[in-house]
């Protein structure tokens, strides 16, 4: 494949350099979980130093040399650009671990509650969704479980949210287990039906 010459500006450069940025953080993360996504990794990070060094080149003030310990000079990126990413990146793991683990919660508090004439709905919608080949294979059996469950699962959804916004996990515990003197308790599954749901605030970090 012929050599390709892109024609960025200053801030088109910037992004560039703080989306190659993100994408390693997250192929770091995978690559210490998954083998697979070791070759990943080192390709972002190959990348990643050639777009930096090209930038120094050109005069770029996203990037800046910085003089390692073995006494090379690398070009990196500026200390504005590594917070962004360090805090996109912070944010981003919260957000997912908060909503990942609201989908769990109601699809456990579901799958326990199930009714019948629900469950009969669920499995014909599941039994559709993985009879559609191109869909099975893009979304994988958790996609496929996750939309074939009914509305009902959203409200769930929405009672573990509300009780997540207002105290984190805070009031979790384990069945059997003492909460510390002076607070509340609610075990694993215990959602509050009352609970009035509140703005969701972002980061809900305890």
């Amino acid at each position: 494949m012929p050599a390709m010459n892109l024609k960025l500006n200053s801030r088109e450069y910037a992004d560039l350099v703080k989306a190659l940025d993100l994408a390693l953080v997250m192929s770091e993360d995978l690559a210490q979980a998954f083998p697979e996504y070791q070759m990943l990794r080192n390709r972002l990070t190959t990348l990643g130093e050639r777009a930096a060094e090209l930038g120094l080149e050109a005069g770029e003030k996203s990037v800046e040399e910085c003089k390692h310990e073995d006494g090379e000079t690398h070009a990196i990126p500026v200390a504005d650009i590594d917070h962004f990413v360090v805090r996109t990146s912070a944010e981003y793991r919260d957000l997912v671990f908060w909503e990942e683990l609201e989908d769990r919660l109601a699809r456990r508090d579901y799958l326990e509650t199930e009714t019948d004439a629900e469950k009969l709905v669920r499995l014909a919608q599941q039994d559709a969704l993985g009879s559609v080949g191109a869909i099975a294979e893009s979304v994988g059996a958790d996609g496929i479980a996750a939309a074939s469950f009914p509305e009902r699962m959203n409200k769930l959804r929405a009672l573990w949210r509300a009780e997540f916004d207002a105290h984190g996990a805070d009031r979790l515990r384990i069945a059997g287990q003492t909460a510390p003197e002076g607070k509340s308790s609610k075990t694993l599954g215990q959602a509050s039906a009352g609970s009035k749901p509140k703005a969701k605030k972002k980061p809900r970090s305890k």
